[in-house]
C-alpha cells in the first residue's frame, strides 16, 4: 500500500533498492482500476522491447527484432504469475533505458560521468543496477577496447568501494542483502531461472550488436523476409504457451476474494454455486460468507470441503497467505483480540495493506482503543484511494453510541467473548469449545461447531 508522505519516501532510503521498491509500490497502487494496472504493465513491456531495439540500431546500424520481442515475450510470460512484482519490469526497464541514454546522449569523455552515476545507480535500483553495469562493460570492451579500460577499472572500483563504505557506515545490511535487494525469489513468483537468464541475456546484448546478421536477414519465404516476421511468430508462441498460465483457480479466487473484502456475502455463494472451486481459500471466504449469511449449516455441503477442517478455518501459518486472511474466522465469531492478532502479525511480517489496517482499525474501535485506532487510521488517510473509508472511520472515534449502532461494528461487539482463555491457533476446534463453554449464546460459534461435526461424521462415513 503506496502511503502520500515524505516519511514514506524516506523510509525507503535506508538502504541500497529502496526507492525501485518505492516506485513499484506507487504503480502498483493504480491497480486499484485493473484497466490502468493492465496498460502500465503492456505500455513498461512494450517500451522495454522499444529501447533495445533503438539501442541496437544505434550500436549496428541495423534493425533488430528477434531479441527485443523475445525479451519482451518472455518479460510478459513471467508476468502472468500473480506473485511476480511490479518493480521486476520496472527495475529493468530504468536500466535499458539508463543504457540507451548513455550510447545514444554520452560519448567519448563525457563517459567519465559513469563513474558517478553508477553509485547512484545502486543506491537507487540495488541489484538492478548491475544490468546496467555489465551492459556498459560489454561495450566498453567491445568498441573502445583498450581505451576504455581505465574507465571500466575506475568504474567497477568505484562501485566496490562504494558497496563496501556503504556496507560499514551507512547501511548497517548484511553483504547478501545489499547484493541481492529487492530482488526477491518469492517477488518473481520462484521463477529465478527464467528471471535470471533474461537479465542476463539483456545485460550482455551488445554482443549479439557485433555479430553479422547479414546471411540470416537474406532468409526468405515467398518474398518475406524471415526477420520481419520474426515479433509475429514470437506473439504466436507467447500466446500459446501463456494461455495456460492465466488459470481459471486465481481468478476465480481472486474474484471471490474481492468480493468479501466489499462484504457483498449473497454475491459471493452465488457465484460459487455457479462455478464450484476446489481452492481452500476460496471455500474458506464461501463458508464464512455462509455464516454471516446464516446459511452455514443448510449448505456446507453444496460446496467442496476439505477434509481437514481447512475450509472452516486456517490454522496458524506465518510464511504462506494464510496469516493475511485467518483472522477472519475469528472476527466472525467475535474473538475479536485474534483477529487483531493475526492481522497485526501479518503487518509486520509483510508490511502494510488495506485490508489488515482495515482489520486493525475495526478490533480496535471494537475494543474501545481509540488512541490506537486513530494512529492506524493516519495510515490510511495518507493512502492514494481510501482516504474516504478512513475518514468514515474517523467519525467512529470517542463515539461509542456510533459504534453500537453500526451494523458491522455493533454486531461485533455483541458477539465479542467475555471470558478470557488462550487461543489455540493450531486447532481451532478447542476455541469454540471454549467459547461455547463460557458463552452458550453465541449462535455463530455454535454454528461453526456443528458444521465442524457434520464435516467429520461425513469423513467418517466416507471412510467406512
Amino acid at each position: 500500500m503506496f502511503l502520500v508522505s515524505l516519511s514514506y519516501l524516506v523510509e525507503h532510503l535506508y538502504q541500497p533498492g529502496g526507492f525501485l521498491k518505492y516506485l513499484g509500490e506507487l504503480q502498483s497502487a493504480f491497480y486499484f482500476y485493473p484497466i490502468v494496472g493492465a496498460v502500465v504493465v503492456s505500455f513498461e513491456i512494450i517500451l522495454i522491447i522499444f529501447l533495445i531495439s533503438k539501442t541496437a540500431r544505434i550500436l549496428s546500424g541495423r534493425n533488430y527484432f528477434f531479441l527485443p520481442f523475445l525479451i519482451g515475450a518472455v518479460l510478459f510470460y513471467l508476468q502472468t504469475n500473480y506473485q511476480y512484482f511490479s518493480f521486476n519490469n520496472l527495475g529493468v526497464l530504468i536500466q535499458v533505458f539508463s543504457f540507451y541514454w548513455i550510447v545514444r546522449y554520452f560519448k567519448g569523455n563525457f563517459l567519465w560521468i559513469l563513474i558517478v552515476i553508477f553509485p547512484l545507480q545502486y543506491f537507487l535500483f540495488g541489484s538492478f543496477s548491475v544490468i546496467f553495469l555489465l551492459s556498459f562493460s560489454v561495450f566498453v570492451v567491445l568498441n573502445e577496447k583498450q581505451k576504455g579500460l581505465l574507465k571500466l577499472v575506475l568504474i567497477w572500483v568505484g562501485g566496490i568501494i562504494f558497496f563496501f563504505v556503504g556496507k560499514e557506515f551507512m547501511f548497517f545490511q548484511t553483504t547478501k542483502t545489499l547484493l541481492q535487494f529487492p530482488y526477491s525469489v518469492l517477488k518473481i513468483g520462484d521463477q529465478s531461472f527464467l528471471f535470471i537468464s533474461t537479465l542476463l541475456l539483456i545485460s550482455i546484448l551488445p554482443i549479439f550488436y557485433n555479430i553479422n546478421t547479414k546471411l540470416i536477414s537474406s532468409i526468405s519465404f515467398k518474398r518475406i523476409k524471415l526477420v520481419e516476421i520474426t515479433p509475429f511468430l514470437i506473439i504466436g508462441v507467447l500466446i500459446f504457451v501463456s494461455i495456460p498460465r492465466i488459470g481459471k483457480k486465481n481468478s476465480h479466487y481472486f474474484h471471490v476474494e474481492k468480493l468479501f473484502y466489499e462484504q457483498k456475502y449473497d454475491e459471493i455463494i452465488a457465484f460459487n454455486s455457479l462455478f464450484p472451486s476446489n481452492n481452500i481459500l476460496t471455500n474458506f471466504f464461501n463458508n464464512i460468507a455462509l455464516s454471516e449469511t446464516g446459511q452455514l449449516n443448510y449448505k456446507l455441503f453444496d460446496f467442496p470441503q476439505s477434509s481437514d477442517s481447512g475450509t472452516l478455518f486456517l490454522k496458524w501459518e506465518i510464511v504462506g497467505e494464510v496469516l493475511k486472511r485467518g483472522g477472519y474466522f475469528y472476527y466472525s465469531l467475535g474473538i475479536i483480540n485474534e483477529a487483531q492478532r493475526w492481522a497485526y502479525e501479518y503487518m509486520v511480517m509483510r508490511g502494510n495493506t488495506p485490508e489488515i489496517l482495515k482489520m486493525l482499525i475495526k478490533t480496535e474501535l471494537i475494543n474501545g482503543n481509540y488512541s490506537i485506532a486513530s494512529k492506524y487510521i493516519l495510515i490510511l488517510k495518507k493512502s492514494v484511494f481510501y482516504r474516504k473509508e478512513a475518514l468514515a472511520f474517523e467519525e467512529f472515534i470517542m463515539n461509542e453510541a456510533a459504534i453500537d449502532s453500526h451494523p458491522e461494528l455493533g454486531g461485533k461487539k455483541l458477539l465479542k467473548t467475555k471470558q478470557d482463555f488462550f487461543v489455540i491457533s493450531e486447532n481451532p476446534v478447542k476455541n469454540l469449545d471454549l467459547i461455547l463453554a463460557g458463552d452458550s449464546t453465541n449462535k455463530i460459534a455454535m454454528e461453526y461447531k456443528l458444521a465442524d461435526l457434520l464435516l467429520q461424521k461425513k469423513n467418517a462415513r466416507d471412510y467406512y
